[in-house]
């Protein structure tokens, strides 16, 4: 077995993995000089939309960049021919990504409840506040269940089964 050979292959993937976990830091700090600047621009209005989707894409964003540079970084790596784990780095890019768009709704629904119960204080409307806390709940399970069930059928189980007995089980509640 010729060592240098094996050295300089092993160079080559690792300078590889270095670049990418470089870009990815400056993208993470040009992204923190971006949302700094424009968390300014949106607090500074009175839209509770803009706000609630600020604050809920904040760190989903962040992370998103960080998921994103991890793989992109793992591809690069080459694997021994008995290495499975590196046959994971598809699917597991897959469920972060849904984990991060369920967790940027489930911030988004909890700061529009948030933002439309401070507005409607503060504007003397009366919203109910258990009528929006119950909306905003129902609002959170509908996109964890949708969440879990897209991951499922991202890691290639058939969800039909499951779609079915819910259907049954809503019919008879």
């Amino acid at each position: 077995m010729n060592w240098d050979a094996l050295a300089s292959l092993s160079e080559h993937w690792v300078t590889k993995v270095f670049v990418v976990a470089l870009l990815v830091v400056m993208i993470n700090m040009l992204l923190v000089r971006l949302l700094s600047r424009m968390h300014a621009a949106v607090d500074s209005s009175r839209n509770v939309w803009d706000d609630a989707l600020f604050r809920a894409a904040v760190l989903p964003v962040r992370v998103f960049t960080w998921v994103q540079g991890i793989a992109i970084a793992a591809g690069f790596v080459e694997p021994l021919p008995q290495d499975e784990l590196f046959a994971l780095i598809g699917p597991a890019r897959k469920v972060a990504v849904i984990g991060i768009i369920v967790w940027f709704l489930l911030r988004l629904i909890a700061e529009v409840s948030k933002g439309v119960v401070r507005r409607g204080h503060a504007e003397d409307r009366r919203y109910d506040d258990t009528t929006v806390e119950a909306i905003s709940k129902l609002l959170r399970m509908a996109v964890f269940i949708t969440g879990g069930l897209v991951t499922l059928q991202t890691l290639g189980f058939s969800i039909s089964g499951v779609l079915a007995f819910g259907g049954v089980g809503g019919l008879a509640f």
